[in-house]
């Protein structure tokens, strides 16, 4: 079976993730390299950024990870919380 036709710049799957995560990976990215440079404002920031992007897609992957407080995605994302 051969599929043909089908690119990524038209899938409607692709656009679909990339819009999911594309912003939230962008501000957890910038947390990370803040946080092993010891830029706490900049990490502050970045994770201001992360939850206005969970915040805007509630129904989002991320966001109902984040909601499940037993997933270790969300015990993490506290405890990143309590320490900046």
């Amino acid at each position: 079976m051969s599929v043909s036709g089908v690119s990524s710049a038209t899938n409607p799957f692709t656009k679909y993730i990339q819009n999911q995560y594309k912003p939230p990976i962008h501000d957890v990215q910038g947390l990370a390299s803040a946080v092993q440079s010891g830029d706490l404002s900049t990490a502050q920031t970045a994770l201001t950024a992360f939850q206005k992007d969970i915040q805007n897609n509630p129904q989002g992957p991320l966001a109902t990870a984040l909601a499940d407080p037993n997933s270790q995605i969300s015990k993490d994302f506290q405890a990143l919380q309590t320490a900046l």
